[in-house]
């Protein structure tokens, strides 16, 4: 028996957070899609829960094709939940380790392209506005390889704000708070001595990622927090060129500028980071798309994208086979009733506007009308091929409109990774 939330058959959980799960999902309302869901633990209230719910409402608005979208928000059966795109591929962390153990690492101008490209989504985020048109503020304070997914035509799209911090609403997340060394090991200088931070901090995690996947290894490490925070602060940074021999010089420039432990003499944005990336490759007279980021990823996980497009498509028909999907996420299989959520409402989506913003910041919300629309919304966006314009916002839900990944799209990503591994 399959775990389910409304009408969402919960098949995988990818990843366990304090607060919430993530999982894989499969849309019985919605034709069978596919929907990556973000769920906040059952019992969880309060300002965690209002927080979780600022976090969904906030990223809504977000619309780049390197950022992954949040196509809904709101409670399913009495549970909070944010629902996501399902991005096919995997994140930069795990492309990067797979590559090595088929001893096909990625060469230095695909990390240069996925960097780049997530640059411009971060650079998205920080522009967001809010519905009064006033800078947020937002910074994400977490930018790692592990929240960069590379999906396997090419794109790369940056996820996971859960740590972010933005002036809307005072959202923002303290230091101490920080669930992870791994999170840790991104913050910037100035994030270890004050809590106002801008976007500038970002550009030093994604400094710190760029180094790390250029060389192979952390940046800064150390047995206690305080060895870190010296390290993050104070001891010498090695040049990626002199570190890992492969790397070529010219990339050391852009890479410690970025390091820098002053925010001054940093990028100023991601944006020019970004830049900075893309001419370098158009001055080295290496021109990379999305389509070669496309046939190294083919090179490095081969049979296995076929065959997870292959598991995909059967879920969708209905006929999924949890554990196999499960070992081709990288994830595990949801037992049932995991969450045990109470009496599913009718319908059992409910999306919040503005008037119910109370309704939201309630621990127990009170019991109000379900809305019918006439056009319900779509709950899922494929990472395969551009999406349309957003749908005009109705009132009673926040949805992006994008268009879903279907039995066509699977099938050509089967044939051409065939193709690409031969």
């Amino acid at each position: 028996m399959v775990a389910s939330l409304g009408p969402l058959e919960l098949l995988v959980r990818l990843t366990t957070h304090p607060l919430s799960n993530v999982y894989v999902a499969r849309d019985t309302s919605q034709g069978g899609r596919i929907v990556v869901v973000k769920v906040l633990h059952p019992g969880i209230s309060g300002s965690d829960a209002l927080r979780f719910a600022e976090e969904a409402r906030l990223l809504c608005r977000l619309d780049h094709p390197n950022l992954v979208c949040v196509t809904g928000h709101g409670q399913i059966a009495g549970v909070s939940a944010m629902e996501m795109e399902f991005v096919l591929g995997f994140n930069l962390e795990t492309t990067l380790a797979t590559a090595i153990n088929v001893r096909r690492p990625l060469p230095v101008e695909i990390i240069l392209r996925i960097v780049s490209s997530a640059c411009r989504g971060l650079h998205c985020a920080h522009e967001l506005k809010d519905e009064k048109g006033r800078p947020t503020n937002l910074v994400h304070r977490d930018v790692t390889s592990a929240n960069v997914l590379v999906a396997f035509n090419g794109e790369s799209k940056l996820t996971d704000f859960g740590l972010a911090s933005s002036n809307d609403r005072g959202w923002v997340t303290e230091v101490h708070s920080l669930p992870s060394r791994k999170s840790f090991r991104a913050l910037a200088p100035e994030q270890l001595i004050s809590s106002s931070v801008d976007r500038r901090a970002d550009v030093f995690a994604v400094g710190v990622m760029l180094w790390e996947c250029l060389v192979g290894h952390t940046l800064f490490d150390g047995v206690t927090l305080r060895d870190l925070h010296r390290a993050v602060t104070v001891d010498p940074i090695v040049r990626p060129s002199r570190a890992a021999p492969g790397v070529p010089a010219g990339v050391d420039a852009l890479v410690m500028r970025a390091l820098e432990r002053d925010a001054a003499n940093r990028q100023q944005t991601a944006a020019e980071l970004a830049d900075e990336i893309d001419d370098l490759l158009r001055k080295s007279r290496r021109t990379v798309d999305a389509s070669d980021v496309a046939v190294t990823l083919a090179q490095a996980f081969g049979e296995r994208i076929p065959r997870l497009a292959l598991a995909l498509r059967a879920t969708m028909a209905g006929r999924s086979n949890e554990s196999e999907l499960a070992q081709l996420c990288g994830g595990t299989v949801v037992p049932p009733g995991e969450l045990d959520p109470p009496e599913l409402l009718t319908p059992p989506v409910m999306f919040y506007d503005d008037e119910a913003e109370a309704t939201i910041r309630s621990p127990l919300p009170p019991a109000r009308a379900p809305a019918v629309y006439d056009d319900p919304p779509t709950m899922f966006a494929g990472a395969i091929g551009p999406a349309p314009p957003p749908r005009a916002e109705k009132k009673g839900w926040s949805q992006t409109m994008v268009r879903s990944l279907s039995a066509d799209d699977l099938n050509e990503i089967i044939g051409t990774a065939k193709g690409r591994t031969r």
